[in-house]
């Protein structure tokens, strides 16, 4: 761009035949300041281009009425356009065909040539005026050579807009993306800006123009923005145009970019009253140099501050343009290796700075905890607390012998811009080194003990971030006495409560949820919930990576319209983004799935976890056969391990993920249901339910199938647990329960102690502590009763047998809500909650039938353990103990069917259930349903559902305990909080001297 061109930029005009007068005198004032600015600052090339909108419906008499306008503007300035949606004239479409093209998705030149048809007519008045620069175009694209070393580039991303477009809609075909010319200044202008496109388009879009050109413009959005992204190949500024026409004349204008040495300066221009003035300027070096870091006495260069700051993942979010790592970081825990100094609690990686955790350190994890990402916000906590760290990337050094104080030098020259000594080597500075991908350096045993030799005695910290894979007792470094200096932490997947901050932060960048705290409480535990149950029982790895490609895939629709539990499309989801990852098309995919879904099922015959390479090449040969292809097996392996389908470790093949193996085992078990082999497995799998891997296929393939038979046989089989019992109605039957327990406990709504984002954190938090003590609890409590009774072990599993079967019958309802009969998903329901209801049942009959034996046996027990009550104390003690088993039995089933029923599109079914029984223990699963949901309008009718309820104590204090979750758990105006407190009892608190202690005095039926 020569030093004597100025660019400037009208965007949004919208005239019209109503408008037309008044936009034609601002546009004339517009050109009077492009002329005199021309004129005052010696501008001999001018170029202007029009980022979309130009006219209002797109048609020939708008374009008409602009026209002289253009013409005189032509006069002093070459003009370059491209369309936005209001230059789309839709009345130019008859029938649905157009809609058919695009909801098709395949964007072809065909489709693309009939779905901007309605474009002719800005076409015309394109041809008409642009400039005769034209240097090359496609359908969606054109190329201006403005001079010898400006290329603008003009993009059509209105092409698929529709008169009521919503951001998120619309897709550009990134094979119609212009060339940028090399060595050049290339900017690219457009109308929509990113969120206008669908994500994933978005992200390759994106990616793209931040790769290959310098200046790139949008309009739009009304809203002026400019920022910088920095890339390690250029550096490209993004502005967003300022509308020139619109309702809001304080924000109109245009502005302009010029060449200033060996800057750009954008100066923005304004109407004040008869002309247009310039309101503001700002260059390009000031922008970068915004997102510089800085401490006292030094300051990053803006290249590295951008680096620090970027993802470097690709993740894109719906409402934030450029999404950077603190927008969404989270710190990780740590957990320390037995052979550490430390002791073995968990400790946040948030401590590394304070030196909490010791000044030498190595921190190890796999390929998706985050490793890098933890390196670059450590290095900027060291930089903001004063410290001068400096960043090592093994994977670029990959040699020991360079670590040396001249190479340290270099990377200090790149990452630094300003020092307060003349030498980073100063005895005066507080050296850190953050030392990522310390695996890839390569050398002799002596050349490494050299570089951790060097390192050890020029920096005063050191954090070392290596693979999980890298094992420092079988390397070459075994004895290294540097290396014993260090501690030694792996970095943990995220639990409950770190998720909980991931997608409440991930909420937070969302208008609607900066706005409405109630909102946001909502969306996170409407999001919270969907992860967790993805993520289920290990299936997923609670890294990072995947929980933000979860929450990515959850933003392409809004989240109120996603099926709360369709978790196939989320698995679906992941594996075909990993497949595309590596270099996988999307035509090949279908071959793909299938052949992962044969070699999961090769496993599953075999019952086993990993095969060899030679049984690999066997399997493949055999698939070939049977599908009559040929597949480059090394191609194939070297891909899905790409992909992160298969594992290869020396000699044998594995499943990455225990979900990958779950979802194509499924998938291949969907796929052959009719054969009666197949169907005979699925059964065997039913009627194993209790076991963790039948449950776990059970439940991807209900990700995959509704077929009928299936789900009769998953009634049946749930329909035989407890099959003796009728379910308890928690009515007359459970009276007996008055007789044991004299006085129910207090239970409070304590207003003080209503933040619920607090409260929610205090529940991940809990969850977190019950995850780690009662880790493989499954086998466990199996294991602990194997000398026990037979009857009592069958108790056992059939307890975990309907917790399995109410999960399932409830994943296919919520699955298949929009396509099974009513009466079927009304059979699963019903079942869903009667089978709990049953085991509460199992329970309620012995005491029922034999209360003062239930006491006595209580009471033995507390003999045995506690010496401190009198015989007294013991009774009092121990009709309180069995009335909390009870009810805390009760309360955690009838939350389980709530959870695993609960859904808008079966709300209905449900009360309709709870009007067919009239008992309580159907009311409270409805009215559990309903709080759950967080969103139940008038507080009519859970007045009319426990108004409804027959007084008795357990039902009384489960309800008790499910709106006052609700109210702790959700954002609830004051005067309905006391309304429903009335309802159910609760006594209404504002202070409480005793808050936390009350908590966990009741906290086993929260």
């Amino acid at each position: 761009m020569e030093s004597n061109t100025s660019i400037f930029c009208i965007s949004d005009i919208h005239i019209s035949a109503q408008n037309h007068k008044n936009v034609l005198e601002k546009l004339s004032k517009a050109i009077s300041m492009i002329k005199k600015f021309k004129v005052e600052n010696k501008i001999l090339n001018c170029v202007t281009i029009f980022a979309g909108d130009i006219a209002f419906s797109g048609n020939t008499t708008e374009y008409d009425l602009i026209s002289p306008k253009i013409e005189e503007l032509r006069l002093i300035s070459k003009v370059v356009f491209c369309p936005g949606n209001h230059d789309h004239n839709f009345s130019q479409y008859e029938g649905s065909i157009r809609s058919i093209l695009l909801a098709s998705k395949q964007y072809d030149e065909s489709v693309i040539k009939t779905a901007s048809e309605g474009m002719r007519e800005y076409r015309d008045f394109e041809e008409k005026f642009a400039s005769d620069a034209l240097e090359s175009q496609n359908l969606l694209s054109k190329t201006y050579k403005i001079d010898n070393e400006l290329y603008i580039h003009s993009l059509n991303t209105a092409w698929c807009s529709t008169l009521k477009e919503s951001a998120g809609e619309l897709h550009f075909p990134l094979d119609q993306m212009p060339k940028a010319e090399a060595g050049k200044v290339n900017l690219v202008f457009f109308h929509h800006p990113f969120s206008w496109l669908n994500l994933e388009n978005s992200k390759g879009f994106r990616n793209e123009l931040k790769e290959n050109f310098q200046i790139v413009i949008s309009g739009h959005e009304h809203e002026h923005d400019d920022f910088a992204i920095e890339t390690d190949t250029t550096k490209a500024l993004f502005i967003e145009s300022v509308s020139f026409y619109s309702h809001r004349e304080e924000v109109d204008g245009f502005f302009c970019i010029t060449q200033e040495n060996n800057d750009l300066k954008i100066d923005r221009f304004k109407l004040n009253e008869e002309e247009f003035e310039i309101f503001s300027t700002r260059r390009k070096s000031n922008i970068l140099a915004e997102k510089g870091i800085r401490n006292k006495g030094a300051e990053l260069s803006p290249s590295f501050s951008a680096f620090l700051s970027s993802l470097g993942t690709g993740f894109i979010h719906s409402e934030k343009k450029n999404l950077e790592l603190d927008d969404i970081f989270i710190y990780p825990n740590l957990s320390v290796r037995i052979n550490s100094k430390q002791t073995l609690k968990n400790k946040s990686s948030s401590q590394i700075e304070s030196g909490a955790l010791g000044n030498r350190l190595f921190l190890s994890g796999d390929e998706n905890t985050g490793k890098t990402t933890l390196s670059k916000k450590v290095y900027k906590d060291y930089f903001t607390k004063g410290f001068f760290p400096v960043f090592i990337d093994g994977g670029a050094v990959k040699k020991s012998s360079k670590l040396n104080h001249s190479f340290i030098r270099g990377l200090v020259q790149e990452q630094y811009s300003k020092l307060p000594t003349a030498d980073y080597f100063d005895e005066n500075l507080n050296r850190v080194l953050i030392f990522d991908d310390f695996d890839k350096i390569k050398g002799s045993k002596t050349s490494i003990e050299e570089m951790m030799q060097f390192l050890n005695d020029n920096f005063d910290s050191i954090v070392i971030f290596v693979s999980d894979s890298y094992n420092l007792s079988e390397g070459i470094v075994t004895n290294i006495p540097s290396i014993g200096e260090y501690e030694w932490y792996d970095i943990l997947n995220l639990g409950f409560k770190l998720r909980y901050e991931l997608v409440n932060k991930w909420n937070t960048l969302k208008e609607s949820c900066r706005e409405c705290q109630d909102t946001l409480i909502k969306q996170n535990d409407f999001i919270i919930k969907t992860v967790n149950n993805v993520l289920g029982k290990n299936y997923i790895p609670a890294n990072p990576f995947f929980l933000i490609t979860v929450l990515q895939s959850m933003d392409e629709g809004s989240a109120a319209d996603i099926n709360t539990s369709s978790h196939g499309y989320y698995y679906q989801y992941l594996i075909t983004s990993s497949l595309g990852l590596a270099n996988i098309k999307k035509e090949e995919l279908d071959e793909y799935f299938t052949y992962i879904s044969h070699l999961s099922y090769f496993l599953h015959e075999q019952d086993i976890r990993s095969i060899s390479v030679d049984e690999f090449n066997s399997f493949n040969k055999t698939f070939e056969n049977i599908m009559g292809l040929s597949i480059n097996i090394s191609d194939r392996l070297k891909k899905l391990v790409n992909a992160k389908i298969l594992n290869k470790d020396e000699d044998s093949v594995s499943f990455k993920y225990p979900y990958v193996y779950y979802f194509f085992l499924s998938n291949y078990l969907a796929q052959s249901i009719d054969d009666e082999k197949i169907r005979a497995e699925i059964e065997a799998l039913i009627e194993n339910v209790n076991d963790k891997k039948s449950a776990s296929i059970l439940m991807f393939l209900t990700h995959h199938s509704k077929n009928k038979v299936l789900i009769e046989k998953m009634l049946h089989r749930s329909a035989r647990l407890f099959e003796e019992y009728t379910p308890t109605n928690l009515d007359m039957d459970s009276n007996f329960i008055d007789k044991i327990v004299k006085t129910l406990p207090d239970i409070k709504y304590l207003a003080s102690q209503a933040d619920s984002q607090e409260n929610r954190l205090q529940h991940e938090e809990r969850k977190d502590y019950l995850a780690e003590i009662h880790e493989d609890e499954d086998e466990e409590a199996l294991a602990s009763v194997e000398d026990e009774k037979e009857e009592i072990v069958d108790l056992i599993k059939q307890f975990g047998m309907t917790m399995k079967a109410v999960e399932l019958l409830g994943q296919l309802s919520k699955n298949y809500y929009g396509s099974l009969p009513k009466e079927l998903k009304t059979k699963l329901i019903k079942e869903a909650i009667e089978g709990p209801l049953r085991a509460i049942e199992s329970i309620f009959v012995v005491v029922r039938e034999h209360p003062e034996e239930a006491v006595k046996a209580v009471e033995a027990n507390i003999k045995n353990t506690e010496n401190n009550y009198t015989e007294s104390e013991i009774s009092k003690v121990a009709t309180e103990a069995l009335f909390g088993l009870l009810s805390t039995i009760t309360y955690v089933f009838i939350r389980k069917i709530a959870s695993s029923i609960g859904h808008k599109n079966l709300e209905s079914i449900v009360r309709e259930i709870m009007d067919e029984k009239k008992t309580n223990s159907s009311k409270l699963v409805y009215l559990s349903v309903l709080l759950d949901m967080g969103k139940f309008g008038s507080t009519d009718v859970v007045h009319r559902v426990i108004k409804s309820l027959e007084q008795n104590s357990i039902s009384k204090l489960i309800t008790q305990v499910l709106v006052r979750n609700y109210l702790y758990m959700f954002e609830v105006p004051d005067s309905k909080v006391q309304s429903l407190c009335k309802m159910a009892g609760l006594r209404y608190q504002t202070i409480s001297s005793g808050i936390r202690l009350e908590k966990q005095q009741d906290k086993r039926l929260t």
